[in-house]
């Protein structure tokens, strides 16, 4: 499933909480009827941290959490189960952490190191931030002034903008679009970025150029680049990393050898604070 989203976790677990609510309808749309107790059995593996998502998202007038105890009370050996589902979910994300850093690791150059994209903040910053975005998204037009903020108040950090099209072919044009205004008129792309982060109509290869047009670039000429292979190639090559990496969601961010997963640019400034007081040589 590909998402354009605030947080992962968190729409995810709406999802969740909705399948839980349609779980457990049968069981306690009647307080005089049986709980379904092989259903709570299924939702509490399914999630071991059902109870505490119970403790902070259900109100004990939806769904009551003393059945779930009592439930547990009276089979403690499912915690046991659920104590080995945690341990195997940590081993398979602590693989899948260390091959996405082996990932990082080995494509330093289309990562770092490419003029394809857009460098935000001091280029010669030491502390390197990656966002791969969307122009359709909603939640990275949302972080872009916190972005901003966030730059004004750490001079030592720098955002690198990656193309990332994946909620429409509307995307995937607009940002060849933009590709288009990079090699041309490089020196207007960050204004142009600017004003498609912000405009309010959706990003195609018409309000694309349009922007582009406003700013007083040649649109046949941007039209005629952007039909180019090599073009297309370029904004595609970070795109083909982001694949590898298992990310399926706008905007990502990457610090480091960690992809930070769903955060949101209001968690930024925490994150970066914290690599800050890390050492030069650990970063």
């Amino acid at each position: 499933m590909i998402l354009c989203k605030k947080s992962g976790r968190s729409f995810i677990f709406s999802l969740y909480l909705a399948a839980c609510f349609s779980l457990f309808a049968p069981a306690y749309a009647a307080p005089a009827g049986e709980p379904d107790m092989e259903a709570i059995k299924k939702a509490l593996l399914s999630d071991p941290l059902f109870l505490s998502h119970l403790h902070d998202k259900i109100s004990a007038d939806s769904l009551n959490p003393d059945i779930i105890r009592q439930y547990l009370l009276k089979n403690p050996e499912i915690l046991l189960e659920m104590q080995e589902i945690l341990a195997g979910k940590a081993d398979r994300q602590a693989q899948n952490t260390a091959d996405q850093a082996k990932i990082l690791r080995e494509n330093q150059q289309i990562l770092y190191h490419t003029a394809n994209d857009i460098t935000l903040g001091n280029k010669k910053a030491p502390i390197t931030l990656l966002e791969f975005f969307d122009y359709n998204c909603g939640y990275c037009k949302r972080a872009f002034p916190e972005e901003q903020k966030l730059l004004a108040a750490h001079k030592n950090v720098k955002i690198i903008m990656k193309d990332y099209p994946i909620l429409s072919d509307d995307s995937m044009q607009a940002h060849v679009v933009a590709q288009a205004v990079k090699i041309l008129a490089p020196e207007k792309y960050p204004l142009f970025h600017e004003k498609m982060m912000t405009m309010k109509a959706r990003a195609t290869q018409k309000t694309a150029l349009a922007m582009a047009q406003s700013l007083g670039l040649d649109t046949s000429r941007l039209q005629e680049q952007a039909a180019k292979p090599a073009t297309q190639q370029a904004m595609l090559a970070s795109a083909r990393i982001a694949y590898q990496l298992g990310i399926n969601y706008s905007p990502a961010f990457i610090l480091g050898d960690r992809v930070l997963g769903a955060v949101t640019a209001q968690d930024l400034p925490r994150i970066i604070a914290e690599e800050e007081q890390r050492p030069a040589g650990a970063r």
